[in-house]
């Protein structure tokens, strides 16, 4: 790991306020992009995991 400055237009940098937002990379390179309310641990957990459950029942569908 390490640290890196993001370009100003880069997804992650557009995170304001209590927002919070993910870049997954799965095994075949595909990329989820992700985002949701962050006030703490737990909320910032169930927002991320019901993102990804919402986009893993869309490639089911």
């Amino acid at each position: 790991m390490k640290l890196e400055e993001l370009p100003a237009d880069h997804y992650l940098v557009g995170a304001k306020g209590e927002q919070n937002r993910a870049i997954i990379e799965l095994e075949n390179g595909e990329f989820w992009y992700v985002t949701g309310k962050g006030a703490g641990a737990w909320p910032t957990s169930e927002s991320l995991l019901a993102d990804t459950l919402e986009i893993a029942r869309g490639l089911k569908g």
